[in-house]
């Protein structure tokens, strides 16, 4: 019979959904196959079924949560947005003194600090109560949280951040990063193509398998922040974040 790895192609491309029903009918085919459970738990967002063991390769969990803000914020932060476009400045890689540019890593733009107290305040509060629920999806141990840093990211034609691990070494102040969010919104109708995230399996043991996530407007993303990622287009910060495509 087939395992959990008989639909790489369809969870690898724009067919998450397709990778769902598919998945979904590898269950009914093997219902005491733990894998199964695990990847139809993990593209569903699901509650957590049993962990399987490390040495087996695993899609990274992740939760999506649609309409995340209300029409009006949304519309209010697409317009705050839209007046800082002199305020974004070309995205770095590192921490500390080896923060630098790097384009052959990260072409972007972005604003490190939000000055706007509002939806600052609202990101924090919205992003911390969703938590408690979200963070056992991801099988994530609880863990108090300390700091959640937001900015605002931007990304033009032919922009990237190239696969990447949002954890650091010990001593570069990221090393404490538990949950990785991203947050799209962008005017409507779409203005652009593509802006997919790769979400890579574990990557210890592998570096062929990844979930593909296309953007969707007013949707906010978790995933574990030491999961290695991939954007094009889109956005996959070292922090708690949430991104911008503009017109």
């Amino acid at each position: 019979h087939r395992d959990l790895h008989s639909f790489p192609t369809r969870r690898s491309s724009d067919l998450l959904d397709a990778a769902i029903v598919s998945y979904g009918r590898l269950l009914q085919q093997n219902p005491d196959h733990a894998g199964v459970h695990y990847v139809c738990a993990v593209l569903a967002g699901d509650a957590p079924v049993a962990t399987l063991p490390e040495y087996v390769p695993r899609p990274a969990p992740f939760v999506i949560i649609n309409n995340f803000l209300s029409r009006r914020a949304h519309d209010e932060l697409l317009q705050m947005t839209d007046g800082l476009r002199e305020c974004f400045e070309p995205s770095t890689v590192g921490t500390g003194e080896r923060q630098a540019r790097n384009t052959d890593i990260r072409k972007t733009r972005l604003i490190k600090k939000i000055e706007n107290t509002k939806f600052e305040n609202w990101f924090v509060r919205q992003i911390t109560d969703s938590l408690s629920d979200i963070r056992p999806r991801l099988y994530i141990d609880a863990f108090d949280i300390g700091m959640i840093d937001l900015q605002i990211t931007t990304h033009h034609d032919g922009d990237f951040y190239t696969k990447h691990i949002d954890v650091g070494k010990i001593g570069s102040g990221t090393e404490r990063r538990r949950v990785s969010v991203v947050y799209y919104y962008h005017w409507q109708p779409n203005a652009f193509e593509g802006g997919d995230l790769l979400l890579y399996d574990s990557v210890r043991y592998t570096e062929l398998g990844f979930t593909r996530i296309a953007p969707s407007d007013n949707c906010i993303l978790f995933f574990p922040a030491i999961i290695g990622a991939k954007s094009h287009g889109s956005i996959v910060k070292a922090k708690i974040s949430r991104a911008a495509a503009l017109p």
